[in-house]
Protein backbone atom coordinates (compact mmCIF):
# COMPACT_ATOMS: atom_id res chain seq x y z
CA UNK A 1 0.00 0.00 0.00
CA UNK A 2 2.95 2.18 0.92
CA UNK A 3 4.79 1.53 -2.61
CA UNK A 4 1.03 2.48 -4.26
CA UNK A 5 0.62 5.64 -2.29
CA UNK A 6 4.25 6.72 -3.53
CA UNK A 7 3.51 6.11 -6.84
CA UNK A 8 0.36 7.84 -7.13
CA UNK A 9 1.74 11.17 -5.76
CA UNK A 10 5.18 11.47 -6.84
CA UNK A 11 4.15 13.73 -9.90
CA UNK A 12 2.38 15.78 -7.79
CA UNK A 13 5.65 15.99 -5.31
CA UNK A 14 7.91 16.44 -7.99
CA UNK A 15 5.53 18.83 -9.96
CA UNK A 16 5.17 21.41 -7.06
CA UNK A 17 9.20 21.06 -5.81
CA UNK A 18 10.52 21.82 -9.03
CA UNK A 19 7.81 24.21 -10.21
CA UNK A 20 6.75 22.59 -13.42
CA UNK A 21 3.17 21.39 -11.38
CA UNK A 22 2.38 25.17 -12.67
CA UNK A 23 3.05 24.54 -15.98
CA UNK A 24 0.63 21.70 -16.42
CA UNK A 25 -3.08 21.54 -15.88
CA UNK A 26 -3.58 19.50 -12.64
CA UNK A 27 -5.65 16.00 -12.20
CA UNK A 28 -7.52 17.29 -9.48
CA UNK A 29 -7.47 20.85 -7.47
CA UNK A 30 -8.89 18.91 -3.97
CA UNK A 31 -7.15 17.30 -1.66
CA UNK A 32 -8.19 15.48 1.52
CA UNK A 33 -6.03 13.30 4.05
CA UNK A 34 -7.42 11.50 7.35
CA UNK A 35 -5.05 11.23 10.57
CA UNK A 36 -5.84 8.30 12.82
CA UNK A 37 -4.54 9.27 16.60
CA UNK A 38 -5.38 7.11 19.26
CA UNK A 39 -8.76 5.73 20.29
CA UNK A 40 -7.40 6.06 24.14
CA UNK A 41 -7.67 9.18 25.96
CA UNK A 42 -3.89 10.77 26.60
CA UNK A 43 -2.31 12.18 29.21
CA UNK A 44 0.12 14.40 30.10
CA UNK A 45 1.20 14.64 33.97
CA UNK A 46 -2.52 13.74 34.73
CA UNK A 47 -4.35 16.13 32.57
CA UNK A 48 -6.11 15.23 29.88
CA UNK A 49 -5.69 15.55 26.80
CA UNK A 50 -9.19 17.23 25.66
CA UNK A 51 -9.18 18.00 21.69
CA UNK A 52 -6.78 17.27 18.70
CA UNK A 53 -7.07 19.82 15.85
CA UNK A 54 -6.05 19.06 12.34
CA UNK A 55 -4.06 21.81 10.04
CA UNK A 56 -2.61 21.18 6.49
CA UNK A 57 -1.16 23.81 3.90
CA UNK A 58 -2.99 24.57 0.46
CA UNK A 59 -0.51 24.45 -2.62
CA UNK A 60 -0.88 27.40 -5.59
CA UNK A 61 -3.72 26.00 -7.58
CA UNK A 62 -5.51 23.60 -5.41
CA UNK A 63 -8.79 24.95 -4.46
CA UNK A 64 -9.90 22.95 -1.32
CA UNK A 65 -7.99 20.82 1.06
CA UNK A 66 -10.18 19.05 3.76
CA UNK A 67 -8.06 17.46 6.88
CA UNK A 68 -9.72 14.98 9.81
CA UNK A 69 -8.01 13.84 12.90
CA UNK A 70 -9.89 11.35 14.84
CA UNK A 71 -9.51 11.02 18.90
CA UNK A 72 -10.47 9.12 21.61
CA UNK A 73 -14.42 9.37 20.15
CA UNK A 74 -14.13 12.76 18.51
CA UNK A 75 -14.01 13.40 15.05
CA UNK A 76 -12.51 16.70 13.77
CA UNK A 77 -12.58 18.47 10.28
CA UNK A 78 -10.61 21.30 9.00
CA UNK A 79 -10.89 22.84 5.29
CA UNK A 80 -8.35 25.25 3.90
CA UNK A 81 -10.25 27.25 0.76
CA UNK A 82 -8.26 29.01 -1.48
CA UNK A 83 -9.34 32.45 -1.73
CA UNK A 84 -8.34 33.25 -5.07
CA UNK A 85 -10.68 30.56 -6.43
CA UNK A 86 -13.61 31.31 -4.11
CA UNK A 87 -13.90 35.06 -4.40
CA UNK A 88 -12.00 35.97 -1.09
CA UNK A 89 -9.09 37.84 -0.71
CA UNK A 90 -7.27 35.43 1.23
CA UNK A 91 -6.90 31.75 2.43
CA UNK A 92 -9.74 30.83 4.77
CA UNK A 93 -9.09 28.10 7.24
CA UNK A 94 -12.15 26.82 8.92
CA UNK A 95 -11.97 24.26 11.78
CA UNK A 96 -15.53 22.93 13.31
CA UNK A 97 -15.48 21.26 16.44
CA UNK A 98 -19.03 20.01 16.86
CA UNK A 99 -18.25 18.79 20.62
CA UNK A 100 -20.58 15.88 20.23
CA UNK A 101 -18.61 12.51 20.13
CA UNK A 102 -19.02 10.15 16.92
Amino acid sequence: MRLYIIVATSPLILGQISGFGMRVSKLFNLVGSNVVATRSKLYLNGAELEAMYPISILFDGYALNITTVGYADRLEACLAINGDLNGAKEQTLAIHDTGEPI
